[in-house]
């Protein structure tokens, strides 16, 4: 039955075909009337049997419109999208109505519309495998006839007689269209399996080829999930014997890159195994797929790689980066861990600057990476290495202001708090440079509790640190020898210290309980809480008195003595502030004392608010040099360590700094692809150029 049907289709298309030629014949050698057809559009009636796909009624139409126009004026128009008669009939799905165009008008074949689509581009993206067959096979027979016409007049014993033609014969399934793809990417793209294989057996090179994006068809496979596709790209990759180093080509958008990125391990696994030169591939940065597996963190990638080359994780990018370094920077321990186990010496691994992982976590603010380093006996010996500038991971985290690394490193009992760098700077003068080059007000708080991190933990300012001033404070910042830098900030304490010294100064006189009228004293003299108020209220008053000649002096001093003088300003008004409020209760709770509930809930909701002032001023005297190392319990650095802790936490979660000119001079190179630490899948996705 089968067979009939096929020797019956196989008639139909010859009488069909014989009919074409017949009109063709009784048509030629007249003259072109193009009286009644517009020049350049097909002819409605021809478009509207085309998607009827009728093929008897559409050689009646082309009788028609032959009898005003010759059939290749006919076929020679287009519609206005450039599109022929032959795009039209493949667009609508009339396979015998194409295969009757590409029989007696292959060159309509190669045509293009606007986007520059050919009928094969059409037929691939839809996915119709009879017609992508018969539109390869007529461009065949069509190079052929062409190459065998030219070889007929070519002299036998010219040289290129014998030349290979097998470009020239497939040469429809290479051509691209304005975006760059081939036929064989328009079914990858629409996971047309079936068309993609035809479409590589019929020619090999456009396994490689790229489009405008640069996206291979294995990309595009892995970009669409498409395992089978895949799979079957793999199976038919060209020999190398005849088509010469293809994998060479795939060299800086390697499709292990793009599974990585997509998080398909499945696809990277099935491609190391049939290709594992694939893995070695960089792309535009100088980053292997071990690279990009280590910044986003895909574990499942790492382990595939380094299992089937150990050799990948000693490759650098352009930076001179290694992979472990992309994980430490990114934050990525686990990542670190694999990698460590692979290669359990990471001080050998360093940077171009001579910086290793605890370096680069260090720089980028990676606390978790610094705090399991140190928690790590095998790693814990890269504590104290210093870079080719001399720099130890505590002068880049102080530099960059990193308060919790710099938290993390103080802490360790083996850290060398005072050693310099070439420069001869200890960490925290890296840090005062820093102050000195910083302008940004969205950093004043980052800088102040990095500076308060490294003072509780006993660290040194360099003795050096003036010389550098002094050379560079003109240069960068010249207006900071005029106090410009604290000029609103000590305005606004003169302020505050001057409303808690007026209400102090006025409760000292206007006394709670009032004067006794025969001797002139207060009526609650005796009182231990109203003696707790004129305590408080008195020390109050001189603190915020000191806190205001600290200010004055801050306006009249010399750059550097006015910092101090500030400092020294806000510990003043901090104390001023607490002790005016504990007078606040201790009043309250004085002149309520005959009634018991009243002055027991006074002396509740006074301690509850005094323990949280009390925290609050903490937190802030914390952001100045408090509890040096040389006198301070180690009850008292312990909770200054937690009151850090407590201020990253809140405070710093979405701060960013930039590094001073001191280590940017020293470290161009860390502006290879910033982008977010924590990248998710979309922007991965998006750094490659992929859209989801």
């Amino acid at each position: 039955m089968a067979l009939s049907i096929h020797v019956d289709e196989e008639g139909s298309l010859e009488r069909r075909s014989k009919q074409l030629q017949e009109l063709m014949i009784a048509v030629e050698g007249k003259p072109e009337l193009e009286q009644s057809v517009q020049p350049g559009f097909i002819d409605q009636d021809l478009c509207k049997v085309v998607k009827e796909g009728n093929v008897d009624n559409f050689l009646e139409a082309l009788a028609t419109v032959s009898k005003n126009l010759s059939l290749r004026s006919i076929f020679d128009q287009a519609g206005p999208s450039q599109n022929s008669l032959l795009h039209l009939a493949v667009n609508f799905n009339k396979k015998d109505i194409a295969e009757l165009i590409a029989c007696h008008f292959p060159e309509l074949i190669s045509k293009r519309d606007v986007k520059g689509n050919t009928a094969l581009h059409f037929a691939a993206r839809m996915g119709i495998l009879k017609t992508v067959e018969i539109l390869v096979r007529h461009a065949n027979e069509l190079s052929t006839a062409d190459v065998s016409s030219s070889s007929s007049s070519t002299p036998k014993n010219d040289p290129n007689k014998n030349l290979e033609t097998s470009s020239s014969k497939n040469r429809l399934a290479m051509m691209k269209n304005k975006l760059g793809n081939t036929a064989l990417h328009e079914a990858v793209m629409n996971d047309h399996s079936e068309v993609a294989r035809f479409l590589v057996l019929e020619d090999r090179e456009v396994w490689y080829f790229e489009n405008e994006q640069g996206w291979s068809p294995m990309c595009l496979a892995i970009i669409n999930g498409n395992q089978e596709i895949l799979r079957l790209l793999l199976e038919l990759q060209p020999p190398a014997t005849r088509y010469g180093d293809v994998l060479s080509r795939l060299q800086g958008n390697s499709p292990a890159h793009v599974a990585i990125y997509r998080r398909c391990s499945g696809m990277l696994e099935e491609m190391a195994n049939a290709i594992p030169e694939l893995i070695l591939f960089k792309d535009a940065y100088g980053r292997t797929p071990l690279h990009c597996a280590a910044q986003i963190g895909e574990l499942d990638a790492v382990d595939i790689l380094v299992r089937i080359s150990r050799s990948i994780i000693f490759e650098k990018d352009n930076d001179g980066y290694f992979p472990i370094h992309i994980a430490s920077k990114c934050g990525h321990i686990k990542v670190i861990k694999k990698l460590v186990k692979c290669w359990p010496n990471p001080e050998e691994l360093l940077t171009e600057e001579g910086r290793n992982i605890l370096h680069i976590a260090a720089m980028n603010g990676k606390d978790n990476v610094v705090r399991y380093i140190l928690a790590t006996p095998e790693l814990r010996k890269i504590l104290n290495e210093k870079d080719n500038n001399g720099d130890t991971p505590l002068h880049l985290a102080a530099g960059y202001c990193h308060p919790g690394v710099v938290l993390s490193l103080t802490r360790h009992k083996e850290i060398n708090l005072h050693v310099r760098n070439n420069e001869m700077l200890s960490p925290f003068g890296v840090f005062a440079m820093y102050k000195i080059f910083s302008s940004s007000e969205e950093i004043k708080m980052q800088y102040s509790i990095t500076g308060a991190a490294l003072s509780s933990a006993g660290c040194k300012m360099s003795h050096l640190l003036g010389i550098h001033k002094e050379k560079r404070i003109p240069r960068m910042h010249p207006e900071l020898s005029k106090n410009e830098w604290m000029k609103e900030q000590v305005a606004g304490m003169l302020t505050a210290g001057t409303l808690v010294a007026t209400g102090t100064f006025a409760a000292g006189f206007a006394l709670p309980g009032g004067y006794n009228p025969d001797k002139g004293t207060a009526t609650l003299i005796n009182n231990h809480m109203f003696q707790l108020f004129m305590i408080c209220n008195t020390a109050s008053f001189y603190c915020s008195i000191i806190c205001l000649l600290c200010c004055a002096y801050s306006m009249l001093a010399d750059v550097h003595l006015a910092a101090n003088a500030f400092d020294n300003a806000k510990i003043t008004f901090g104390v001023a502030l607490l002790m005016m409020s504990l007078a606040f209760m201790a009043a309250l709770h004085a002149v309520a004392g005959n009634l018991s509930w009243l002055a027991s809930l006074t002396l509740i909701m006074g301690t509850i608010a005094l323990l949280t002032i009390v925290l609050v001023v903490l937190f802030f005297l914390s952001t100045v040099i408090i509890f040096p190392s040389d006198w301070i319990l180690p009850l008292m650095r312990f909770v200054s360590y937690y009151i850090h802790r407590l201020m990253v936490f809140v405070l710093m979660k979405h701060y960013h700094s930039e590094p001073p000119a001191y280590l940017s001079k020293q470290s161009s190179s860390e502006n290879m692809n910033e982008k977010s630490n924590d990248m998710d899948k979309k922007e991965a996705i998006k750094q490659v150029g992929i859209e989801e």
